[in-house]
């Protein structure tokens, strides 16, 4: 019987090998980043030399084209009237109503750092389906970034497809500095969030409101690393789907290698520091919770985990990417108040904070990689 129960032990030992070597070769012998697509913004010279301080819609609008799966546009102009807009729209809402119907980002994001001190930020956009627009923003007064924005901001979907030819979809586009939901600047500073738990926050009567998407437009336009962003931040009473609500965590990455989750508790924002080389934010809130507690309740954590600490001393984006790709998620059902929505990975994006460029792959597709540089603008208006 002893025999007998070593020879199945030994059984189900080279059972379990043979399962780990099969699933290894699989995703071995999946082809990935064989097209890579440079894409670059068009920049009229003409919106820096402006007679009128008012942006040139036009050039914005002609600005637009389509490659391949993304939506690529310019904007220009002072974003914080732009912003200052929208949160009068926003406070004007919330006179009438308590909360605002978003859909949750269930996402996967990561920020890590290697031995020869390139920094990375990897995201996985998971919502329902949407299209992406990678916007290039250049602010009359601040950072130039990119920004990248889901199509549903703008009620765009399957049901209501984008029209490049119809000039009043494109119009809709002109607000996109005010709904960016990734981005990164030319400081090297990059942002993005994912859904948590709501958390009610006290407001500070010494302090102004400011909705998370506003917020991030603001520090991407005017911090120059993740200490001046956290400062930024302070500034404000943070909210989203309500007032006095968070339902989102930030992570802010820099290229010094720093970075920090921004969380809501306690009524208050606590700033959560890496203690490594490394960071990761999912679903669920890291506030006074270990890597093992995290690791046991999201398996997207534990995934990129893994890979993080086992990475080579050199890091690439495709590094970065194959993580992205082991915490994809494809028709997942998540439960809500309002009902449920199927959830897949959108889009996965890893911004390369030292050489300030963004590899994207969209709809879970790992074949075709679009790669975007931020631009110098020197070639465009030497007197900027």
């Amino acid at each position: 019987m002893k025999l007998m129960a070593q020879r199945m032990t030994c059984n189900r030992a080279i059972s379990v090998g043979l399962i780990f070597l099969w699933m290894w070769c699989l995703l071995c012998s999946t082809e990935r980043y064989i097209e890579t697509v440079p894409v670059e913004h068009v920049i009229e010279s003409s919106i820096f030399d402006r007679p009128d301080p008012a942006p040139d819609i036009n050039a914005m609008l002609s600005s637009y084209r389509q490659v391949g799966d993304i939506h690529v546009m310019t904007f220009h102009g002072n974003f914080d009237e732009l912003i200052d807009f929208h949160h009068d729209q926003t406070m004007k809402y919330f006179a009438s109503q308590d909360t605002l119907n978003t859909a949750p980002i269930h996402c996967s994001l990561f920020a890590c750092q290697d031995k020869a001190n390139h920094v990375f930020l990897g995201r996985n956009f998971d919502n329902r389906e949407t299209d992406l627009l990678v916007g290039l923003f250049i602010p009359d007064s601040g950072y130039v970034s990119f920004g990248l924005i889901p199509m549903i901001e703008f009620r765009f979907d399957e049901k209501n497809p984008f029209d490049p030819a119809s000039e009043a979809h494109r119009q809709l586009l002109l607000h996109s500095a005010a709904v960016t939901v990734d981005g990164m600047n030319e400081k090297g500073l990059a942002v993005t969030v994912a859904s948590v738990k709501r958390q009610h926050v006290e407001p500070d009567t010494t302090k102004p409101y400011r909705y998370l998407l506003h917020l991030k437009r603001n520090i991407l336009d005017h911090a120059t690393d993740v200490q001046s962003a956290i400062e930024l931040a302070s500034r404000f009473n943070v909210f989203d789907n309500g007032l006095h609500v968070i339902a989102h965590h930030i992570l802010l990455a820099d290229a010094s290698g720093k970075s920090v989750v921004l969380e809501w508790h306690d009524g208050r924002m606590q700033v959560l520091e890496n203690s490594g080389d490394w960071q990761i934010a999912t679903n669920t809130a890291i506030y006074h919770r270990s890597d093992q507690e995290l690791r046991k309740k999201c398996d997207r954590y534990s995934t990129i985990l893994r890979g993080l600490t086992s990475r080579p001393d050199t890091v690439s984006w495709k590094n970065c990417m194959d993580l992205l790709e082991g915490a994809k998620q494809i028709n997942q059902v998540y439960h809500f108040d309002s009902g449920s929505m199927r959830v897949s990975t959108e889009w996965s994006a890893v911004f390369d904070l030292t050489e300030r460029s963004v590899a994207v792959c969209t709809k879970h597709r790992y074949d075709k990689v679009y790669q975007f540089g931020l631009p110098s603008l020197a070639d465009h208006h030497d007197g900027r």
